[in-house]
Order: structure tokens, then C-alpha cells, then sequence
């Protein structure tokens, strides 16, 4: 295996419009810069809205479609909030994080009302999507700088909140 294996899968009707290499090169990214040293797998899915929907209803309790979803693997958050360095490894040595899931068509109409172009922001949900399954969160105004600090310097370039800023 190499360093990372990263399993796409983007739906048919989305094949035309995301890249699946793209994908996998803010995931390696995002990996690498908090210093994930393999062998790592993850996921990351493309779907429509209605999948995401129904597992953010699911999993979260919420009725309604969202941008991005993560599910991570183990659980990566210790007690103080800080990062875990600590992950288990599967007994063949690899590292299996968990999956980021993405909504098309919600991040779409997302990113268009942004003024951002839809490459930009589904680079910005798959890194957004590893870091959590990486113990990161956004509850806490301080969490979310943090966040959209490593967002920023993963994606090398500034992260638009629209009202948080």
C-alpha cells in the first residue's frame, strides 16, 4: 500500500463535474499536514442531496440536507479537545479514518451564492470534512478559528464565512 489509499466515489449523474484526482490531492493534502504518516485510508463520497439528507438525519438527528458530513473511524477528540495522536492501527497496519460525504447540488447552490467558484469550495468541504474526522471542530468560536486556520493552510489560501467574518 502506499502511503495513503483514498477511495472516491462521486455518483454518475456528478462524474462530468468533479474530478475525482482533485479530490484525493486536498485529502493527501489535508493528511500531511497534520502530519499523518500512513498507511491511512480514507473516503470520500459525492452524492445528491437526499443521501446526505437522510444520513445527517440519521446520524445527527437533523432533517435537512447539509453541505459535507464526516465519519470518522475512532473517535479522535481526548478529553481537553485536543487532538489525539494516538490512533489504532488495524492489525494489518493501516489507519482507517472514516469517510467525508459530500452533497453536490446543496454545495453547489452553496457556492454559488458565495461568489466561489464550485472547485474551490468542494477543495474546501473535503478539507473541511478530514479535518473533523481528524478531532477538529467549529462549536466554539475559538474551535473555529483554529479550524479555518489549518483549512487555510492546507488550501493555501483565505476561507470565506459568509456573516463570520
Amino acid at each position: 500500500m502506499d502511503k495513503y489509499k483514498i477511495d472516491t466515489y462521486i455518483q454518475e449523474e456528478f462524474e462530468d463535474f468533479v474530478d475525482p484526482d482533485h479530490l484525493i490531492h486536498y485529502v493527501v493534502a489535508a493528511l500531511e499536514a497534520e502530519g499523518i504518516a500512513g498507511p491511512a485510508e480514507l473516503g470520500v463520497a459525492v452524492v445528491d442531496d437526499e443521501q446526505v439528507h437522510e444520513l445527517n438525519r440519521e446520524y445527527r438527528g437533523y432533517d435537512e440536507p447539509t453541505d459535507v458530513l464526516s465519519f470518522a473511524m475512532e473517535e479522535t477528540e481526548a478529553q481537553d479537545g485536543s487532538l489525539k495522536d494516538d490512533f489504532v492501527s488495524a492489525p494489518d497496519g493501516v489507519l482507517r479514518l472514516g469517510e467525508v460525504i459530500i452533497a453536490y447540488p446543496f454545495s453547489l447552490r452553496e457556492a454559488m451564492s458565495m461568489g466561489r467558484l464550485i472547485d474551490r469550495h468542494v477543495a474546501h468541504l473535503v478539507v473541511h470534512g478530514v479535518l473533523h474526522i481528524l478531532g477538529y471542530d467549529h462549536e466554539e468560536l475559538e474551535d473555529e478559528m483554529t479550524m479555518r486556520a489549518r483549512e487555510e493552510v492546507v488550501l493555501g489560501w483565505p476561507v470565506y464565512y459568509p456573516g463570520r467574518d
